[in-house]
């Protein structure tokens, strides 16, 4: 036992090695050294749960995602159930996963591609940035799955198979081919460069940003649904329900949309540059600054739209429905309104001698067989064509 100086009592301990039983006979000694000892224990004790804590983490790492795969899967996961896996960045490329039960799984960053999904069920699994393309997903329930920036490219077919109407007599069920089940899903940002996805079911789906070049989308329902920004240039939208769909800032070039329903969507600064609208039902939409050069709108329904400032220099709005439209401030430079309905319809400008939509911009238009009244607002000085049907004139003759 050495002593240094003066402490508690005149003298200060230095406690080391095996003096420590000596220093501890002296009273203030004692209780340093248990201080001491207990301060050594606790680091020790502590040290060692982090070291526990550790491995704990690795393990759950390594093995929490996989625990509970069947032996060999991948690559043979037939009828798995992986319900609620945490399976991110998991390699399934190529893998088997037909019937497999993957709903509420964690897939985010996935590489699936060549996968076969045939009949798997994926209902609110996350699918984030998940490589899909190539997959079979046949038969495949993606209800409420969260798809943001998946790869799904190249064609395949979202199927979903339910139970159809037994015939009377007959025994067992009978099951018949739906298309899938999107509604409320996710899809923001996804690739889906020329997929089919014909009558697939996308009700309120998100695809803000999405890639669809060239897609088929042929008669699917995507009712207040969200396009903002999305990529449809190409795409065939036969038939398909968008109204009350977001459909700002979309590129459309070129899109089929034939036969479409958009009422009420919110077409504003949208581009549909030789897109085919004919025929299509764009009651009261917004289209207001969008980008409609040569667009084909024979026959469309555009009662109540708002076309303020839009291009719609060589359009073709044959026979189209202008009832009550407001096309204020709209080029129309070469734009084909023959026959069309423009009663209660607003033509003016609010700069009627410049281009859009002035005084020297209709005086190019063909209006012959155009039909108008009293109703219709034209721009200041403007004097319709006698080639036009003034139906008030026609209104007033039956009186």
């Amino acid at each position: 036992m050495r002593t240094e100086g003066s402490q508690m009592g005149g003298v200060r301990i230095r406690v080391t090695g095996f003096y420590l039983r000596k220093a501890c006979s002296i009273l203030p000694c004692r209780q340093l050294a248990r201080m001491v000892m207990v301060r050594h224990l606790l680091a020790g004790f502590l040290q060692l749960c982090w070291r526990i804590l550790g491995v704990v983490i690795v393990l759950v790492m390594l093995v929490g995602c996989w625990a509970g795969l069947p032996k060999g899967c991948p690559p043979d996961c037939v009828g798995a159930n992986l319900k609620g896996k945490d399976l991110i960045k998991i390699n399934f490329s190529g893998t088997n996963l037909n019937g497999a039960d993957l709903s509420r799984a964690l897939l985010q960053d996935a590489n699936m591609s060549g996968a076969d999904l045939s009949g798997a069920v994926m209902i609110n699994t996350n699918l984030e940035r998940a490589n899909l393309s190539g997959a079979n997903l046949t038969g495949a329930n993606l209800h409420k799955a969260r798809m943001s920036g998946v790869i799904l490219d190249e064609g395949p077919q979202l199927l979903a198979i339910v139970p159809a109407k037994v015939k009377e007599g007959s025994v067992g069920t009978r099951l018949g081919w739906i298309k899938a089940d999107l509604s409320g899903a996710d899809l923001n940002g996804t690739v889906l460069t020329r997929v089919d996805l014909t009558n697939v079911n996308l009700t309120a789906a998100a695809l803000d940003g999405a890639r669809l070049i060239g897609a088929d989308l042929s008669g699917v329902n995507f009712s207040g649904g969200v396009l903002s920004k999305a990529d449809l240039r190409g795409a065939n939208l036969r038939g398909a329900n968008l109204s009350g769909a977001d459909l700002t800032e979309t590129n459309l070039n070129g899109a089929d949309l034939t036969g479409a329903i958009l009422i009420g969507a919110d077409l504003t600064w949208v581009s549909l540059s030789g897109t085919n609208l004919s025929n299509a039902n764009l009651g009261g939409v917004s289209l207001s600054g969008g980008w409609l050069f040569g667009a084909n709108l024979s026959r469309a329904d555009l009662s109540g739209a708002d076309l303020s400032w839009a291009d719609l220099s060589g359009a073709n709005l044959h026979r189209a429905n202008l009832t009550g439209a407001d096309l204020s401030g709209a080029l129309l430079k070469g734009a084909d309104l023959h026959g069309a309905n423009l009663r209660e319809a607003i033509l003016t400008s609010t700069e009627p001698s410049e281009e859009e939509g002035g005084l020297d911009i209709l005086m190019e238009v063909d209006l012959s067989g155009a039909k108008y009244d009293n109703t219709t607002r034209w721009p200041e000085e403007f004097t319709p064509p006698t080639s036009a049907v003034d139906e008030s004139e026609i209104l007033d003759t039956s009186r």
